[in-house]
């Protein structure tokens, strides 16, 4: 990966942080169960993978955000989603789901948007290339709220192994 992508990446990262961070209280279990306190209070399993201390987004990654990056961000009706996204609108429902993420992905290369049902909830899931990376994000409904999945993680190990873990989220997310 180029230096210059990398620092573009840092910075976009930072800005998102900084944009549409909150910092409460996370308690981490001894068994990777993490629980974040603000509303909506959730909880799920972090897979081991380091975190930072915002939860809204919580951020995980298994080397320090360079390779790979999952956040775990939740919205309510009336927000956009960061950087100039689609608005979310009122009524959520799994076909809004599916059509905020062709919204939001519109540009990216290799947009495969589909449902599917996990953990008995219908989650809307697009994969993408973004460039030397891939992409995996998830929305599904919680308490009311939209649960957004992000994944960014470099072509191979990095991503699968970032899969793996953005799917053990989604499973086990729950309302606290």
């Amino acid at each position: 990966m180029s230096s210059k992508f990398k620092n573009i990446l840092i910075g976009l990262l930072c800005c998102l942080v900084v944009a549409c961070a909150t910092t409460s209280t996370i308690e981490v279990s001894s068994n990777n169960i993490v629980s974040l306190n603000d509303a909506p209070a959730i909880k799920f399993s972090t897979s081991g993978w380091a975190h930072t201390n915002t939860t809204n987004p919580f951020l995980l990654t298994p080397d320090y955000l360079t390779n790979a990056m999952l956040g775990v961000s939740r919205m309510k009706s009336g927000e956009s989603f960061p950087n100039q996204g689609p608005v979310i609108p009122i009524k959520l429902n799994p076909d809004v789901l599916e059509s905020l993420l062709r919204e939001k992905l519109s540009s990216k290369s290799e947009l495969k948007v589909s449902k599917e049902t996990i953990n008995n909830r219908v989650v809307a899931i697009a994969n993408y290339a973004d460039g030397v990376k891939n992409g995996i994000e998830y929305l599904l409904i919680l308490d009311g709220s939209l649960v957004h999945v992000l994944l960014i993680a470099e072509r191979g190990q990095y991503f699968s192994d970032g899969r793996n873990v953005a799917r053990k989220v989604v499973e086990t997310i729950n309302v606290k």
